[in-house]
């Protein structure tokens, strides 16, 4: 399928006036027509018009990344990188709670660090629950 064509044609059943469109995208009515005699027109082409005419072309066009999935893209990579840093941060804190427990001289002080660990891991999810 030409989807130039495709998009040509779906323009013009719109009700939009083409050199309308190509003077919001503040491109010539020629580059404009070029792009759309294009079989598969480039992705900031189709962001362009889609921002410009406040519709999505994405049965057209499903390959092409929206800004809303690249925004939740963003956001999980930022919570992953927020995910990694508080476990190593639990891990360590783990390791040292193990290390404490078995140098401990009594029950009593085993019982503090566990009660210390299981504070700070509250403290941990609630930091996380913050920042994200």
């Amino acid at each position: 399928m030409h989807r130039g064509k495709e998009l040509h044609r779906m323009l013009r059943q719109s009700g939009y006036s083409l050199s309308t469109i190509a003077k919001k995208l503040h491109m010539s009515r020629n580059t404009f027509y070029a792009r759309l005699r294009c079989e598969e027109p480039d992705e900031k082409f189709i962001l362009a018009l889609e921002e410009v005419l406040n519709c999505h072309f994405s049965s057209l066009f499903p390959q092409v990344k929206r800004p809303e999935y690249r925004e939740k893209v963003a956001m999980i990579r930022r919570f992953e990188r927020g995910y990694i840093e508080v476990m190593e941060r639990f891990i360590a804190l783990v390791g040292l709670a193990v290390e404490a427990m078995i140098l401990a001289d009594s029950e009593e002080d085993r019982l503090r660090i566990a009660h210390y660990l299981k504070e700070n891991v509250k403290a941990e999810k609630r930091c996380l629950a913050e920042r994200y």
